[in-house]
């Protein structure tokens, strides 16, 4: 869920500060929430299914939830094998650091995450103090292309892990009759502890 900040407001004005201050905090210590949950959670434990669930609905689904959806939308994919593997398990940029790391090591093919890594090393030197940091394009082209993945094919199968959180956007523009810009806060939950799926409640 966001909100926009405005202008006419002095109040709602200081509060998103501090609100976008604790943002801030939580860009420099690398955290990145989905719906409450953290990133790092969810492609370790979770389907793409059930984080697409997620984004849509706002919760994460119990066994027949998922089952239901996962047959429902398995209606609109006929995609080869390897790219559903890949879908399933595509994680943003720490853990996809790790993978390309592995699949460098694996293939004998280390050059370009060297140069990767000596890049990002570098940018973190000239940008200390900055609230930038490397994000999922640092990596994924060097995983997709240590995978045999064609480079014209890099943008679409990472547009494909974008559909579910593009359409869970468009989703809340209509039911808020808004656009969610840059500068709107997330204001929902954060840190959920991460639930097994047999756990969950309807």
């Amino acid at each position: 869920m966001c909100r926009q900040g405005t202008r006419r407001n002095p109040q709602r004005t200081r509060q998103r500060l501090r609100q976008g201050e604790q943002d801030l905090l939580y860009r420099r210590r690398s955290k990145l929430f989905y719906r409450g949950y953290s990133i790092e959670a969810l492609p370790s434990h979770s389907t793409f299914e059930e984080t697409t669930y997620l984004l849509i609905y706002g919760s994460l689904p119990t066994r027949s939830q998922l089952e239901d959806f996962t047959k429902r939308i398995s209606l609109y994919r006929p995609l080869e094998t390897s790219l559903l593997q890949l879908i399933h398990s595509f994680p943003r940029y720490v853990i996809l650091k790790k993978l390309g790391a592995e699949l460098a090591a694996q293939k004998g093919e280390t050059k370009l995450f060297e140069t990767a890594t000596a890049i990002e090393e570098s940018a973190l030197r000239h940008l200390a103090g900055s609230p930038i940091f490397p994000n999922v394009d640092s990596y994924s082209g060097i995983v997709f292309h240590t995978l045999g993945i064609p480079t014209d094919l890099f943008t679409p199968v990472f547009v494909m892990s974008r559909i579910a959180g593009w359409t869970a956007h468009a989703i809340e523009y209509l039911q808020a009759n808004r656009l969610i810009r840059p500068k709107a806060l997330y204001v929902g939950q954060k840190e959920l502890p991460y639930v097994p799926i047999d756990s969950r409640q309807d």
